[in-house]
């Protein structure tokens, strides 16, 4: 209920159909819910991308890399 069912190994199958991992959303509007997660960070390493953007629930964003 509080997360998508992705991990690096289906992440790098998309990487490798030439998907991006543009963005996603964490549901909120505090800012502390723009953090990335560490899931987050594993699932982006999987794509040759640097960055990639969380947005939460009132429009705010945050751009995180994979460090």
């Amino acid at each position: 209920p509080n997360m998508v069912n992705i991990g690096p190994a289906a992440a790098k199958k998309l990487a490798e159909q030439g998907y991006r991992w543009s963005g996603h959303t964490h549901p909120g509007a505090d800012y502390n819910v723009l953090m990335p997660s560490t899931g987050d960070k594993d699932v982006l390493k999987q794509f040759p991308q640097e960055t990639s953007v969380i947005y939460n629930s009132s429009g705010k964003y945050y751009i995180f890399g994979k460090e």
